[in-house]
């Protein structure tokens, strides 16, 4: 039974567990980039760094597989999706808190000029 709720060789509820907390904190790189007004490519590194340190974690606390491709391909997309994710809201609130005057809040991911009145 257990068998079939297995991935990578661990539980699933395992694998979500540290995919969450892997999660949080790419979520912290995304901001932290953007509240420094680093480049968004800065994320593609820390974030491949942090899906080498789930695989890690898998097979030190769950005796899972360390060098499986599918888990880090797959971590990694979803963590750089939510590392981008995060810094373009954090930058967008940025560009429209700081200069005010200049741009507008669309959606949380987007901004425009503000035009200007006669």
């Amino acid at each position: 039974m257990e068998e079939d709720r297995l991935i990578f060789g661990i539980l699933v509820e395992s694998y979500l567990i540290l995919l969450l907390i892997m999660g949080w904190i790419a979520h912290m790189i995304g901001q932290a980039l953007a509240s420094q007004w680093r480049s968004w490519k800065q994320i593609i590194p820390y974030c491949l760094l942090l899906s080498c340190s789930n695989n890690f974690l898998i097979y030190a606390l769950f005796e899972g597989e360390l060098l499986s491709w599918t888990a880090f391909l797959l971590t990694s997309v979803i963590l750089i999706t939510a590392a981008c994710v995060s810094y373009r809201i954090c930058f967008v609130k940025k560009m429209t808190t700081q200069y005010w005057w200049l741009y507008q809040k669309t959606s949380p991911l987007q901004f425009c000029k503000k035009e200007s009145t006669p």
